[in-house]
């Protein structure tokens, strides 16, 4: 990735964040704010697409299954994309179905979260334990 994509990358970064970082003071502690979710999930999706489009364009000899920021690329991409249709849905899901379905809807978000993790693991050990060739 060439310099001039990585400065507007970065200025994409620090206005979203920024965004986020106003809805969050804007909305106040007293209750979580889904739509803050919803935008930062999209954010994380694209940053994670875009890394996927250079490691693509700029293969090289080396196995990118061996390489921890793809497994850790991958369970951000993961978590995000997956979790989306749950934040986006929220007051809808919580309006329509009874409580006892609406939470347990939600708990499937908590299965995304511990399949990240075990992306995350995954990418830990390619770098404490490499593969022999």
């Amino acid at each position: 990735m060439n310099s001039v994509n990585r400065k507007i990358l970065k200025a994409i970064f620090l206005i979203t964040i920024s965004i986020a970082l106003f809805l969050f003071y804007h909305n106040g502690k007293s209750q979580p704010n889904f739509h803050i979710a919803v935008l930062l999930n999209v954010c994380k999706t694209g940053f994670c697409v875009l890394y996927y489009q250079d490691i693509f364009k700029n293969v090289s000899g080396e196995n990118i299954l061996t390489e921890p920021p793809f497994w850790i690329v991958s369970g951000v991409i993961f978590y995000s994309s997956l979790s989306l249709p749950f934040y986006g849905l929220n007051s809808y899901i919580r309006n329509e179905f009874p409580p006892l379905i609406s939470n347990n809807i939600f708990s499937i978000s908590n299965i995304f979260v511990i399949i990240m993790y075990i992306f995350f693991i995954k990418a830990h050990l390619c770098k404490t334990h490499p593969h022999k060739a």
